[in-house]
């Protein structure tokens, strides 16, 4: 059985990174993972910084998200072809446009 974990940050941090792991890890086992990926990493860094990290560190495994759609502050709303961006994973429900980098 796998296992999964999220690691999403607000809208200009790049997109959600989600993890797997063939252990359940418990809540406090991942936030101190979590807090020693923020110790050794620079300031401040990305979803996919402290995913790569805990990649190296725990053997954990990113799944390749093919597409999605997320809405960080407020309710989902209908997207349409003007909202596909082709170098982008996610879509943004939010605005309509994604802000990441």
């Amino acid at each position: 059985m796998m296992y999964f974990y999220a690691l999403a940050q607000g809208t200009d941090s790049g997109d959600p990174v989600t993890l797997h792991h063939e252990k359940k890890f418990s809540k406090k086992e991942f936030l101190a993972m979590f807090n020693e990926a923020l110790d050794e990493l620079d300031t401040h860094p990305a979803p996919s910084d402290i995913g790569e990290y805990l990649c190296r560190a725990y053997g954990f495994q990113e799944i390749e998200i093919e597409t999605g759609v997320v809405c960080y502050c407020a309710p989902f709303r209908k997207l349409d072809d003007s909202d596909i961006i082709e170098d982008r994973t996610y879509m943004d429900a939010t605005t309509g446009t994604l802000k990441y980098n």
